[in-house]
């Protein structure tokens, strides 16, 4: 594995992590057809920030994931950060807050962004609804704090729409419907990522025990896929690995996927 080219100060550790994306498990990776126009989106804005610099007008190639929970959004950010050879730098806003919301996290916030301004990276805002939440409607126990710390995200990513950098930003959240408005408009593309299909989930999960050696019924792994219609994407990896493990107990004679309910909890 290749080491990032990104060396984040100690300081900033805690809360920022970067890493270099070349080890990615690409033969086990199942692209989507949602996924491959949210990449082509992304070059293509790319191309055009480049060309807006040139113009000498400030512009920020960001994008905004959203959909269910284990749909996969933050292992699409890394698979990009793999196509495009770029280090994949890391923010968890609930790790952010995790000592408490109030105090020093907007103090944070700007250091982490001051940091990041000059660095060629994918720059990934994770679950970015643990603080942008629609001002108005956060509850009285924060005191307003998450609203001030809305506005400072804001304000930072508005500051960042003047660096010279090749930073792909891309924010990702389980509930878009909860973010406020003037962030929103902040992220040039938002886009879905949707759950897979039945037919996703069949192909998805052939192509991983493929990769795997691992011999299968396609009839079982059909019938699977039918019984699991809401499942998130890494609870049916879950299932797959779990199985895997009681097929080498049964000393690798049969693979059969199946799902348990407490298993997916």
């Amino acid at each position: 594995m290749s080491k990032a080219r990104i060396d984040v100060p100690d300081e900033l550790k805690d809360f920022l992590v970067v890493s270099h994306c070349d080890d990615f498990p690409v033969d086990t990776y199942y692209i989507t057809p949602a996924q491959l126009e949210i990449f082509q989106a992304i070059v293509d804005n790319r191309a055009v920030a480049r060309e807006m610099r040139k113009l000498g007008m400030s512009y920020m190639n960001s994008t905004l994931l959203y959909g269910p929970p284990g749909t996969g959004k933050t292992t699409m950010v890394k698979w990009i950060a793999h196509k495009l050879d770029m280090d994949y730098a890391y923010l968890d806003f609930s790790q952010l807050i995790s000592g408490g919301i109030f105090g020093s996290t907007a103090r944070n916030l700007k250091a982490i962004f001051d940091f990041m301004k000059d660095k060629d990276c994918i720059f990934l805002l994770d679950e970015i609804d643990c603080i942008a939440v629609k001002r108005g409607e956060e509850s009285q126990a924060t005191g307003g704090e998450l609203s001030r710390i809305t506005i400072s995200l804001m304000q930072q990513m508005d500051s960042y729409r003047n660096t010279g950098a090749d930073t792909i930003l891309i924010g990702c959240t389980n509930r878009a419907d909860r973010l406020d408005a003037a962030l929103l408009s902040r992220f040039s593309i938002t886009k879905e990522v949707p759950r897979l299909t039945n037919d996703q989930k069949f192909e998805y999960i052939c192509q991983f025990l493929d990769a795997k050696n691992i011999s299968y019924e396609e009839a079982n792994i059909k019938d699977y896929c039918a019984k699991t219609a809401i499942v998130p994407n890494r609870n049916i990896e879950s299932d797959m690995e779990r199985c895997a493990v009681q097929w080498i107990k049964n000393g690798k004679e049969k693979y059969y996927l199946e799902r348990i309910e407490a298993a997916n909890v």
